[in-house]
């Protein structure tokens, strides 16, 4: 129960747009190179900042109003607001992304992240949909993507972050967080938003 919780926290989807962010700007492609280190540490710096800190302020805001049970978001009720207000900082991040040099392929995947949010938040008024495997999806679904389109070697990043999916998705059916179809529909929701922006370069 310990390592499942562990796991829960260590791999939160609050965190997995920086992470996903991160990864790109390390992984062995034109764009490590590309990307000054300074537009890197702002990018960085600006996913971090309106994809994990404000979305906190607002559980913290909305707790301490008593509009949510708990900061887990266990009650599918409780996830609409918090949800639906991180939608909006997600799009406004990914607007603001595209006024840089970003290559298009990232604007992409950031593009897919930000609707498999607005998905989450849409889902919310009737199904509980498990985020934590909808960010882990997102990561493993962007580093697939790059596999594809630029046949690179990233089979131990795969193996990795597949590896990481399944403990993820293990720690949510452990702590009784999430059914199996709940988990399988995050997992779903994770892949399929940035692998068709990312493979077909859509943006908006």
């Amino acid at each position: 129960m310990k390592f499942a919780k562990l796991i829960s926290y260590i791999f939160h989807p609050g965190f997995m747009p920086t992470l996903v962010m991160l990864v790109l700007f390390n992984l062995d492609t034109y764009f490590r190179f590309s990307v000054s280190p300074g537009l890197k540490k702002f990018i960085l710096g600006l996913v971090f900042i309106n994809t994990f800190l404000f979305p906190l302020l607002i559980l913290v805001f909305l707790k301490s109003r008593n509009a949510i049970d708990s900061f887990e978001l266990k009650n599918r009720k409780n996830r609409i607001i918090p949800f639906g207000v991180s939608t909006l900082f997600f799009f406004f991040t990914y607007n603001f992304m595209r006024e840089t040099s970003l290559p298009p392929i990232i604007l992409s995947i950031f593009l897919g992240i930000s609707l498999s949010m607005f998905i989450v938040f849409i889902t919310s008024f009737f199904y509980k949909t498990s985020i934590h495997m909808v960010g882990v999806s997102g990561l493993l679904a962007s580093i697939l993507c790059l596999y594809v389109k630029f046949s690179a070697n990233y089979l131990l990043e795969i193996s990795t972050v597949t590896l990481i999916w399944g403990l993820v998705g293990y720690s949510r059916l452990k702590l009784k967080s999430h059914s199996v179809d709940e988990v399988y529909v995050g997992a779903g929701i994770g892949l399929v938003c940035v692998i068709i922006p990312a493979y077909f370069n859509i943006m908006i």
